[in-house]
């Protein structure tokens, strides 16, 4: 599993990305298929166990921690949508790429240090309303720091 904290753009986004096997390996060494149906209650488990964790290391209360849970819209998603074949070895690679590359595209980035800014440049995005945005190099590197921006 990944932890991205930003999506393009370093809006914050704070999201996992993971390979899931559907299924294990049985003593003979074979593997048995056993595909996830509901991934709510795996949403739900993993939604229980991030708030042990926070309540672990004293990030919330017990009390802030049982608000979280009782909303009905909890901010926690799963999407299942992207299967991959045991034998398909080239998208097992494709997506483990996907999974650990860097949050910033060094080829989408230009450090400008007569104005001392940088630029970043990517597909259109319409949340910034533009295919490029600039920040104060300061500014770029504390978004840039997951626990900055």
């Amino acid at each position: 599993m990944a932890f991205k904290p930003f999506d393009d753009f370093l809006r914050a986004n704070a999201h996992g990305h993971a390979l899931v096997l559907e299924g294990g390996f049985a003593p003979d060494g074979g593997f048995l298929f056993l595909p996830i149906h509901d991934t709510w209650k795996l949403t739900e488990a993993f939604r229980r166990a991030v708030m042990k964790l926070f309540l672990s290391r004293g990030l919330i209360t017990e009390e802030f921690a049982s608000t979280l849970l009782s909303w009905k819209s909890s901010g926690f998603s799963d999407n299942n949508t992207v299967r991959i074949s045991g034998d398909d070895r080239k998208s097992r690679v494709a997506f483990a790429q996907h999974i650990a590359r860097a949050p910033v595209s060094m080829k989408k980035l230009t450090y400008l240090p007569s104005q001392g800014t940088v630029s970043y440049t990517s597909a259109f995005n319409p949340a910034i309303g533009d295919t490029t945005k600039v920040w104060d190099a300061r500014d770029f590197i504390a978004a840039a720091t997951p626990l900055g921006g």
